[in-house]
């Protein structure tokens, strides 16, 4: 049974740059370890060939001359590992192999052989990139540490790892929405991993293999998701024999899945060339860093992300077929329909773009609001529509349609979401004014709370001057007294406008604003 993870179930709204950077950069050093591979191989082929002289006794010394696939597999080896213990794990082996059958001075002139043959072969071989950037755990250098994980041993290891990681980690980078953070968690993984790795080793005594590629990583960002977003869906393609279908799970299930899943093959499965110790540890790790590091996001994050999570499963919902059974009328039927829909969609669109671009703007919200009966229960109709109407540029039609998508997600009591659009509409203009200004304190408030500390500003800037006398002006006037000299920085602004409030005898004081007023002057 085939279960992957490819896709989480959000509209992420920002670009994960950081994400797409390391994807590329697995790529290119892929690309540039199987060309460096293959060159080598070649090497090995040729310098082999050279020094094979089947003529030899068996009994020679010089192990090498007289069978060219060890002579491939031990000079690979040695030429990847060389400065890493290589040659120290192979005496070893040889020794144990040993049995007395030679003396020490014919031991030491097989290994002087060895060290011939390697010395011979890198005068035209190409340095090995493999070696460079695997991790040996059997040294703590936190180098190779980190570019162990863009290293990967085959084609199908890079993509599997890249496909688990673009299903959690974009996701992840936007909702840290901090480059410097995400990149640092992105290292803390990776050498957590790396010594995890290396610690096993020492304490089983098992040989130092070295690791290579993205998965102690991959399972990190599963297991962060756990924390920051577990009830956000993963889409996952899961495939039984004839069986095979996209499913959408939360986060929390998969990460339970995937890290017990590993932790059961480290204790009881005999499968080689993973590194479970690795897989463990990183979705461990991801779990505990969200907990330590990113504990007040997910605070900041939880209502937003809860709306939108509830928004993709209203519009799974509302885009899902009613049951039909594939090539029967009822299909055609349907597939018919959802043409006409389409057609009718597009003319549509291509009418609202026409008004838009010309500035019929009072045309263009008439069409808007022509079916808003029918539509008003489903806000998610208007969300894709102001979607689509911001793509042609700033103008009073998106403003307007920004007011409704507000007011609907406000009755909702999706605040979170609701701010989202404040901020886009605020993003068009600055003089940006909601359609209810009974919920300009209720919004600013919530702005304040999660740190959006521009947005807030400009929903209280002036505000009497935007809405008369249909706003609490003292109110929203203490808001932005308070957070030009708390958060942005603006004393001398505050200052202004504390003096001209009390030089003011038509305004009445409150007390709040009087304290605040003495903290600033003072």
């Amino acid at each position: 049974m085939l279960i992957l993870p490819h896709t989480t179930d959000l509209r992420l709204g920002k670009r994960p740059y950081i994400t797409y950077l390391v994807i590329v950069i697995c790529l290119v050093t892929y690309f540039l370890q199987a060309e460096n591979n293959y060159e080598i191989n070649k090497h090995l082929d040729v310098f082999c060939v050279s020094i094979y002289t089947p003529t030899t006794s068996e009994d020679t010394l010089d192990v090498l001359i007289t069978n060219e696939e060890l002579c491939i597999n031990i000079i690979n080896y040695l030429h990847q590992s060389e400065d890493h213990g290589g040659f120290d794990l192979i005496e070893q082996a040889m020794r144990d192999n040993n049995e007395n059958e030679y003396s020490s001075e014919q031991f030491q002139s097989t290994i002087n052989f060895l060290h011939n043959h390697l010395e011979q072969f890198k005068k035209d071989a190409p340095i090995n990139i493999d070696g460079m950037l695997m991790h040996f755990p059997n040294e703590l250098n936190p180098i190779p540490m980190i570019t162990s994980v863009i290293a990967h041993a085959d084609w199908g290891h890079v993509i599997f790892n890249l496909i688990f990681f673009i299903a959690f980690a974009p996701a992840i980078e936007i909702l840290i929405d901090n480059k410097l953070k995400y990149v640092g968690f992105l290292v803390a993984l990776s050498l957590v991993t790396s010594l995890s790795y290396a610690l096993s080793i020492l304490i089983a005594g098992d040989k130092p293999v070295p690791g290579l590629g993205l998965s102690g990583v991959v399972m990190g960002m599963i297991g962060i998701s756990a924390y920051l977003m577990p009830m956000a869906r993963i889409k996952v393609f899961i495939w039984l024999i004839v069986f095979y279908k996209n499913f959408y799970i939360p986060a929390w299930i998969l990460a339970v899945y995937y890290i017990g899943e590993d932790m059961w093959s480290m204790f009881y499965s005999d499968v080689e060339g993973v590194d479970f110790v690795a897989h463990v540890s990183g979705g461990i790790a991801g779990y505990i860093f969200g907990y330590i590091w990113f504990k007040d996001r997910k605070k900041e994050i939880q209502d937003e992300l809860a709306d939108e999570i509830e928004y993709q499963q209203d519009e799974r919902k509302l885009c899902k077929y009613s049951g039909y059974q594939p090539g029967s009328r009822r299909e055609f039927a349907h597939k018919q329909q959802a043409k006409e829909f389409k057609k009718t969609e597009d003319e549509y669109y291509e009418k609202l773009y026409r008004f838009v671009c010309s500035r019929k703007d009072s045309d263009a919200i008439a069409l808007m609001l022509s079916d808003y009966e029918l539509q008003s229960a489903s806000v998610v109709i208007y969300e894709e529509l102001f979607k689509r109407v911001r793509q042609w540029g700033g103008s009073i039609t998106l403003l307007c349609l920004g007011r409704l998508v507000i007011n609907l997600l406000l009755q909702q009591g999706k605040y979170a979401r609701a701010l989202l659009f404040v901020e886009q509409c605020q993003g068009v203009s600055n003089e940006f004014v909601l359609a209810d200004p009974n919920n300009v304190l209720l919004l600013a408030r919530i702005a304040q709370d999660s740190q959006q500390y521009q947005v807030a500003y400009l929903l209280v800037r002036d505000a009497y001057d935007r809405y008369g006398d249909y706003i609490d002006y003292h109110k929203c006037l203490l808001i932005e007294i308070e957070l030009l000299y708390q958060y942005m920085g603006e004393t001398d602004k505050a200052k202004a406008k504390v003096k001209e409030l009390l030089t003011s005898p038509a305004i009445p004081i409150k007390h709040e604003l009087i304290l605040l007023a003495q903290n600033i002057i003072n």
